[in-house]
């Protein structure tokens, strides 16, 4: 955890001059080309934040991502959406019927086999493909021996 200290920049509107944000890494920055401008620096002077001076190109040297950072999620909005102009139309539901629609015109009649391993990412492609297409999907469950403790029969039961 460290303290930077942030210049008034759209990255940082709404932010105040002097956070705690989560650095993990001891990666460090001395010098910036003529094309940069410093937006944030830490208490010992490592930049943690840069921005190009004619294109729309920014950097952070920490983790606005992570709770121990504060104001990370408004730092990730104003990227998303003061500097890159996002519009906020994105849903969990939306992503999900589009998915399910994307697989429903990739599969047509065939009939697809979905090797389950029992992590986050092949039990949901194993649902997504069950709600898209039913009984023409088969989830064959596959255990690889790098499962947690009882994890096979979570997922068995499930």
């Amino acid at each position: 955890m460290e303290k930077r200290f942030c210049i008034n920049n759209l990255l940082f509107d709404r932010v105040p001059k002097k956070l705690t944000v989560w650095m993990s890494h001891t990666d460090r920055v001395d010098n910036i080309g003529p094309n940069w401008n410093i937006l944030a620096k830490s208490e010992n002077e490592i930049i943690s934040a840069i921005s190009h001076k004619t294109k729309n190109i920014y950097a952070v040297q920490f983790h606005p991502e992570v709770t121990h950072t504060d104001y990370g999620a408004e730092i990730i909005a104003n990227f998303l959406f003061k500097i890159c102009n996002m519009t906020k139309n994105w849903t969990a539901e939306n992503f999900i019927n589009d998915t399910i629609q994307h697989i429903r015109d990739t599969v047509g009649q065939n009939e697809i086999i979905c090797g389950l391993s029992g992590g986050v990412d092949s039990s949901v492609l194993a649902t997504l493909l069950h709600k898209a297409i039913g009984n023409k999907s088969k989830a064959i469950f596959i255990n690889q021996g790098l499962l947690r403790k009882n994890e096979t029969e979570e997922v068995l039961v499930t």
